[in-house]
């Protein structure tokens, strides 16, 4: 292919564009954790986000499914996908081993009075580095259609 002809094929475009987006899919996946900040426990999904606070948590435990759940005071219940049923999982146990990890440091931080906080919960939460990749992905395949149409 001659150096002229890269910028006029849309396949040029839509390559990249396609890892960029699988890229940024994986990346939010991969972000997915929960994390135990000093008065509230944060359930960071790859789209979205909850932040409940120790005061509202009644308890923590594994499905049947191997999934990470958290129960608040009003019964609502969080699946932390960071923790999904996988053969990993099975091996080295590792959703049991948060729950017990969790349920020791809430107990130990949890105030004394029980004055209930409100839980936030996010629909789409930030994630700067495939959001970026996004964007791009987005640029990318905007040119190469307009190459694809220009012909």
């Amino acid at each position: 292919m001659l150096a002229s002809e890269w910028r006029t094929r849309a396949e040029t475009w839509f390559v990249p564009a396609a890892l960029l987006i699988a890229f940024a899919l994986v990346e939010r996946i991969f972000s997915s954790c929960v994390i135990l900040r000093d008065e509230k426990i944060i359930i960071r999904n790859p789209l979205g986000d909850v932040s409940v606070p120790y005061a509202n948590v009644v308890r923590i435990h594994t499905t049947g499914g191997g999934n990470y759940t958290l129960v608040t005071t009003g019964g609502t219940e969080y699946l932390a996908t960071a923790y999904g049923g996988s053969l990993i999982d099975v091996l080295f146990k590792t959703t049991d081993r948060a729950v017990d990890v969790s349920t020791e440091e809430i107990a130990a931080r949890r105030p004394r009075k029980r004055a209930i906080g409100a839980v936030r919960k996010r629909m789409v939460r930030p994630c700067w580095l495939a959001d970026i990749a996004m964007v791009v992905a987005l640029i990318f395949a905007c040119v190469a259609v307009l190459v694809a149409s220009l012909g």
